[in-house]
């Protein structure tokens, strides 16, 4: 009996010897690739122009496509030839907040500016494919001094804060408007135009610098349009919408402004006029799309005040009638980057729907 157990003791030490080592290893092997998964980021790109990544990897030119650790933060910048633009910028498989949010920004920069040069980070969590395009067109910027506005006829310029533009296509005349806020002067061009009457340009696929200078002292109005039930109130005062839903501003002033749904209310959309405050759309977006399927009952942001400023909140009801179907309360379909709440099949609330439970604005 003493002699068997003595073979199976040794029999087990020799199948320790054998397999252990090896499970041992094979876990070491299995840990290390799980530190260095790497995620393939390639990039598309249309017409003339570079593209480069910090950390460096891909210059596109040549060089479109590079594995990244995952985890890495890639800093992507796309800058146009000479005469060509940046118009399009595009994620595929990218599924993460910050390349959503990336993408939102290079959207607004691009239909707002038209820009030369374009950066923004990126976290890599699983292979993405980037889609850049670039056209022929003409670029004016703008240096604005003092307070004022500059716009450009056919449109392009509303600076504010939108002071580069660009012009797609053959090359003509762009006009150039030089507007005072309430209680400052045109003093006059420099650069690229003289004088103080509307500056006239000839857009060839070139590079313009124009200087606008305005005399310091002004003020822009802030204009709150509020659809449904609910207050805007800002800081430093002067809104309180409800009744008082407008205020002059001094060029520069940064405006806190909170929005409060009324009981039974959420806020479904922001909407803004000028340019230089949009961002603001985007982040508000991004908000609702994280906190769903919880409304938004209060929210605060801020503005800059550098240009006439107007804004529509828009609230809408959450309180499910008796007659609606709970299973078929949803989000409203996204149409540009708007979303907002509605009822489904429930015509008496002012909405319109699809017939699938989907609600247009």
């Amino acid at each position: 009996m003493q002699i068997k157990l003595i073979k199976v003791f040794l029999i087990i030490l020799i199948l320790s010897s054998l397999f252990l080592p090896n499970l041992s290893f094979n876990l070491t092997n299995n840990q290390i690739q799980a530190e260095e998964i790497k995620h393939l980021l390639r990039v598309y790109k249309t017409g003339l122009g570079v593209i480069t990544t910090d950390p460096v990897g891909i210059d596109c030119g040549d060089d479109c496509s590079e594995s990244y650790l995952e985890g890495t933060q890639v800093k992507l910048t796309a800058t146009a030839d000479d005469g060509w633009v940046l118009t399009g910028w595009r994620f595929d498989k990218a599924d993460s907040i910050g390349a959503q949010l990336c993408e939102l920004a290079m959207l607004r920069a691009i239909n707002t500016r038209n820009p030369v040069s374009l950066s923004c980070t990126i976290p890599i969590k699983r292979p993405i494919d980037v889609y850049i395009t670039f056209e022929r067109g003409g670029v004016i910027e703008v240096v604005k001094t003092g307070s004022g506005t500059v716009i450009s006829s056919p449109t392009g310029i509303d600076c504010g804060c939108n002071c580069q533009g660009v012009f797609l296509g053959d090359p003509g005349f762009v006009t150039l408007t030089a507007i005072p806020a309430s209680g400052a002067t045109f003093i006059g061009w420099e650069g690229d135009c003289s004088g103080i009457e509307d500056c006239l340009l000839y857009i060839d696929h070139h590079h313009r610098n124009v200087i606008a200078r305005f005399s310091k002292e002004g003020q822009y109005m802030l204009t709150v349009n509020k659809i449904g039930s609910g207050t805007i109130t800002s800081s430093p005062l002067g809104i309180n919408c409800g009744d008082d839903c407008n205020e002059s501003y001094e060029n520069g002033t940064r405006v806190n402004l909170t929005v409060k749904a009324d009981p039974g209310w959420s806020i479904a959309q922001l909407k803004f006029r000028g340019s230089c405050n949009r961002i603001n759309e985007d982040l508000f977006l991004l908000r609702l799309l994280g906190q769903w399927p919880q409304p938004i009952l209060s929210y605060t942001f801020t503005l800059n005040i550098i240009e006439p400023e107007t804004i529509a909140v828009i609230f809408s009801p959450i309180a499910l009638p008796p007659s609606a179907d709970p299973k078929k309360w949803s989000f409203a379909i996204i149409t540009d980057i708007h979303m907002g709440r509605g009822y489904p099949d429930y015509n008496s609330q002012g909405y319109e729907d699809s017939g699938e439970g989907e609600d247009y604005y």
